[in-house]
């Protein structure tokens, strides 16, 4: 199954779509290092607002590749997924601190257990030699199954190669399907949406998940 990293410009309802790898959180897992798709701590509501909130709002500068602001590393152990260590990403400062702020928790003896995780993380490693749409792609590719920080299930997915360089068609699909009826207004508006979009070995959708968008209103018309 694939990721494929799409983001959305919308301006005026005229768009184009580009896409730039983001910073991957690290997952530590039975002594090899692994590239999560998405961050767990994003299962946390407006967690970078909150974390701006704590630090003032340029603390946490953003940039095309890092749109969090923020890089985590994690670690599993005896089957539970801990938060180990979190970085601004433009200067490399470590905020637990304000994580624990924020999330209201404590770090235990350097960890923190990341019980509010549910459902599917993708992770990865051993990079592939060609790129979709400017996602990193990896020749290993893993589910991990979560309930509330508890491992229930990792199943390895296999590498498909596969290409995809047509963005205006892309482009067309999506915007051919919303309602923009139910967004009068929009107009004037540049709205950034990053989506992950798995598929199967026939090319089919069988998940979209919005990583990041900056009119969270979209998010259920843009899936």
């Amino acid at each position: 199954m694939k990721r494929l990293s799409i983001v959305i410009i919308l301006v005026l309802l005229i768009c184009k779509s580009y896409a730039t790898d983001q910073l991957k959180d690290i997952l530590l897992l039975n002594g090899h290092k692994y590239d999560l798709y998405e961050s767990p701590l994003e299962q946390v509501k407006n967690i970078s607002d909150k974390i701006r909130l704590k630090m003032g709002d340029s603390s946490l500068a953003t940039n095309t590749g890092c749109w969090r602001g923020y890089q985590a590393k994690w670690i599993v152990k005896d089957n539970i997924l801990y938060l180990s260590e979190v970085k601004q990403c433009h200067s490399g400062k470590v905020i637990n601190d304000v994580i624990e702020q924020a999330l209201g928790k404590k770090f235990q003896k350097g960890l923190m257990k990341a019980d509010w995780v549910n459902g599917y993380s993708w992770y990865g490693k051993d990079i592939a030699p060609k790129y979709i749409v400017g996602t990193t792609v990896y020749r290993h590719e893993y589910r991990l199954s979560l309930t509330k920080g508890l491992v229930i299930e990792i199943k390895e997915s296999p590498y498909l190669p596969c290409e995809y360089s047509d963005h205006e068609k892309i482009r067309k699909l999506v915007f051919s399907h919303i309602d923009w009826s139910k967004y009068p207004g929009i107009t004037n508006k540049k709205i950034e949406v990053l989506a992950n979009v798995s598929v199967n070995k026939t090319g089919q959708i069988t998940d979209v998940n919005i990583q990041n968008n900056s009119n969270l209103d979209l998010n259920n018309e843009i899936i």
